[in-house]
């Protein structure tokens, strides 16, 4: 077949858009004005136990992503990242979460994590934005055709 499937299993590792986008320590490579992206934290499927939201949360991140359009704009974003594979077998879904945690005081703690502060000498105008939430969800219907909804 030609294109670029959503998922390939014919060799150890999984392959293909899904698991793409879902890399975020890759999207500098391929994202549009994508700069830099820094995993500050990540959480497991054992950090959720105690919080068994039914969502089927198995991995989670905390990450930093700076966007750059030139010297002129330099845009950031602290964002935690949520994989939820585990409604495949449930709803036939992939959910991808991510939102922008609030800092506890204004001593840019989150999750007792000191959160990085935006830098000012990066570009001309430097923004900071904030994600409410968002979710990405994959339905494969076949390795090379899907549903993504977000």
């Amino acid at each position: 077949p030609t294109g670029f499937r959503l998922l390939r299993y014919d060799t150890p590792n999984v392959m293909g858009a899904i698991p793409l986008f879902l890399e975020l320590s890759e999207w500098p490579k391929w994202f549009p004005f994508c700069n830099q992206a820094l995993q500050l934290e990540k959480w497991d499927e054992s950090d959720f136990k105690p919080f068994e939201s039914g969502l089927g949360i198995v991995r989670a991140a905390l990450w930093h992503l700076v966007f750059k359009i030139g010297p002129f704009i330099s845009i950031d974003t602290v964002i935690i990242a949520a994989e939820c594979p585990g409604l495949l077998c449930t709803s036939g879904q992939l959910r991808h979460y991510i939102w922008s945690p609030e800092p506890e005081k204004a001593d840019d703690l989150c999750l007792g994590l000191k959160l990085p502060r935006l830098d000012k000498t990066r570009a001309l105008v430097n923004i900071r934005i904030l994600v409410e939430w968002s979710c990405t969800a994959f339905r494969p219907l076949t390795s090379e055709r899907g549903i993504v909804e977000y």
